[in-house]
């Protein structure tokens, strides 16, 4: 990893060898952070028409999608841990990455991690 002005590049695989991809630079401003990924280029297809439909750029997109699959682990994790800490720990967390989500839908993940906030940390 590289560090520049506080924030951080880093390089994260995607996909197997069989696939064709491309490099591509993306902004996560829930976590403060630019990253390069290497994105299979059918995922890049299917980003460029919701980057079309939102007539945003695809690597808002890209990041917007990222930080939102990222929450919706999250909020998993918090929904199979028996540990009170730990469900808490992973819903602020999904809470945090939606902060970086100005564009898409999130209403679905945030009912997720709602739900799971009161059957898990209201019952104790």
């Amino acid at each position: 990893m590289e560090e520049s002005d506080s924030r951080e590049f880093v390089i994260a695989p995607w996909g197997g060898e069989t696939n064709n991809t491309e490099i591509v630079t993306v902004e996560l401003p829930s976590r403060e952070i630019i990253a390069q990924l290497e994105v299979p280029t059918h995922i890049l297809e299917t980003t460029a028409e919701l980057s079309e439909e939102y007539e945003l750029p695809l690597e808002t997109v890209l990041a917007e999608r990222l930080e939102i699959n990222m929450a919706r682990f999250h909020a998993m994790i918090a929904g199979t841990t028996n540990n009170v800490q730990r469900t808490r720990e992973n819903l602020s967390q999904a809470r945090e990455l939606l902060t970086g989500v100005e564009h898409l839908n999130t209403t679905d993940v945030e009912q997720q991690i709602e739900t799971i906030w009161l059957r898990e940390l209201d019952s104790t």
